[in-house]
């Protein structure tokens, strides 16, 4: 059976501030088995269900609500405080939380308060940081592909399917960008911008063209 491990090094993320200590939830690393081979490894690699219900059930004391709050506490030091720590523990979260395919099946709830938590920071985050993360191939816009690429799936909820096409709607609308690796892999091909080390390889750019209208 594959293990979900902590680091070597501790526990708990700290950090030490005039006021105390901050300490974050260490996200767990997934161990696979040297004899794990084919999908099952490429599965391993993307999808990181497995390491958020590892935490949701012993960290979090089975309640994703939990986690929630620890995403909110570290935006919010973040935002206020300016720690470099809460905002990579935010980004951790974030990067984690969009790359659980399998969980976004099977924990709608979790998801359904997670869509309208991660866009109200989105909200908040200043122009400037959002613009510039997205056109960088950032996290964010990582993360906005795979949530998207996640919940848009046949199997998906219908109630969350219908919160996520609203979500992604107002990004749109709020942001101008499209969350879809399709639009992209168009952009890619009509030269209209650079291949992010995320994108597809495209073998046939004609074809392509051809396909796709």
């Amino acid at each position: 059976m594959n293990q979900i491990v902590v680091g070597e090094e501790s526990k708990e993320m700290e950090e030490y501030t005039e006021q105390g200590t901050i300490y974050f939830t260490e996200i767990p690393k997934y161990k696979v088995k040297k004899e794990t081979k084919g999908a099952e490894m490429t599965k391993y690699n993307f999808d990181k269900s497995l390491i958020l219900k590892e935490l949701i059930e012993k960290e979090w004391e089975g309640d994703y609500k939990n986690g929630l709050g620890e995403l909110q506490f570290a935006f919010v030091g973040f935002m206020l405080g300016e720690s470099m720590l809460c905002f990579e523990h935010w980004k951790k979260l974030i990067t984690l939380y969009c790359s659980s395919e399998d969980l976004c099946k099977s924990e709608t709830e979790f998801y359904l308060d997670f869509i309208k938590v991660f866009y109200g920071q989105l909200k908040q985050l200043p122009d400037d940081f959002f613009n510039d993360a997205l056109t960088s191939g950032s996290f964010i816009k990582v993360a906005l592909q795979n949530l998207n690429e996640f919940l848009m799936d046949p199997d998906i909820n219908p109630k969350l399917k219908q919160r996520a096409e609203k979500f992604f709607k107002l990004i749109k609308k709020q942001f101008k960008f499209e969350a879809s690796r399709e639009v992209d892999l168009q952009n890619y091909a009509l030269g209209n911008q650079e291949r992010d080390e995320d994108m597809p390889q495209i073998a046939n750019l004609e074809e392509y063209l051809t396909n796709s209208q």
